[in-house]
C-alpha cells in the first residue's frame, strides 16, 4: 500500500514573493494615509472624524493679517501645510508643523506680522506662553487602523503566490 499526497501549494514560491507582496501592501497604506491626511485638512476634521475646534478671534485676525482667508479651515489658512503632504517610500512627508499642531505646543515667540495692501506698517502679537490645544490629524500607533480593502487585497495576493 503507497500512500501518495499532492499539494496545490508551493511555500518556495510565496517565500521568494513575500517582500514584493509586503512592498506593495505598505504602499498601498502610505498612499491611502496620505490621501486621508489632505482630505481632513480640507475638511477641517480629526483623526475621529469630527470638527476641529474653531479659531480663536486672534487666529482670524493675524490670517487676514498675513493675506489669509480668515474662514478658512483650521490648519489650512494658506495651503502650504496641504500641499506638503505626499507619499514617499518611508511614509507620508510634510511641512514639520504640522507635527507640532497635530501634538499641541505653547508658543515661544511674539511675532510681528506686516499689514498687507495699501496699509503699511507691522503689528505685533504677544503670543509667547500661549498654550495651543493639539488637533489631532495624523494618525499615531495608538489609533492608525489599515484600511480593510488594501488588506484584503494583500490575503488575496498571498492566496494567488501560495499556489501551484
Amino acid at each position: 500500500m503507497k500512500l501518495q499526497i499532492k499539494t496545490t501549494f508551493d511555500f518556495g514560491k510565496l517565500a521568494g514573493k513575500v517582500r514584493g507582496l509586503v512592498d506593495t501592501l505598505k504602499q498601498d497604506t502610505i498612499e491611502t494615509e496620505s490621501t486621508a491626511m489632505k482630505g481632513r485638512l480640507e475638511k477641517g476634521t480629526t483623526i475621529h472624524g469630527s470638527q476641529m475646534k474653531g479659531l480663536s478671534d486672534v487666529a482670524k485676525i493675524t490670517r487676514t493679517l498675513r493675506g489669509h482667508n480668515p474662514s478658512a479651515p483650521p490648519l489650512n489658512a494658506s495651503g502650504k501645510l496641504l500641499n506638503s503632504i505626499k507619499p514617499k517610500k518611508t511614509g507620508v512627508s510634510g511641512k514639520e508643523y504640522g507635527l507640532f499642531q497635530n501634538a499641541g505646543f505653547i508658543t515661544q515667540n511674539n511675532p510681528i506680522i506686516p499689514k498687507k495692501g495699501k496699509a503699511k506698517g507691522r503689528r505685533q502679537f504677544f503670543f509667547r506662553g500661549k498654550d495651543i490645544p493639539p488637533r489631532r490629524w495624523v494618525h499615531d500607533d495608538a489609533t492608525f487602523k489599515y484600511d480593510k480593502k488594501i488588506v484584503d487585497k494583500f490575503f488575496k495576493s498571498i492566496a494567488k503566490a501560495l499556489k501551484k
